[in-house]
């Protein structure tokens, strides 16, 4: 990435274009990429934290539970 951003200051600077937007292209693509990354990543992290909260919840539900008292006819 680095390597990609030093050359696409040189090629602006040497006044190549061309390969500059060829270059930015790139370098905005594995930004995209690696935020995309991050926020899946954080997704699951919290649809796991939330099943595990879920799950303790209920479990602890149903330790706490007692059936009804029968009626009386």
């Amino acid at each position: 990435m680095k390597n990609n951003i030093s050359k696409f200051i040189t090629s602006v600077c040497e006044k190549n274009y061309a390969l500059a937007d060829q270059l930015l292209q790139q370098i905005i693509s594995e930004k995209v990429k690696n935020k995309v990354k991050k926020m899946v990543k954080n997704e699951d992290n919290e649809k796991e934290e939330k099943h595990s909260k879920s799950s303790k919840k209920d479990s602890d539900n149903k330790k706490n539970t007692k059936p009804a008292p029968k009626k009386a006819k």
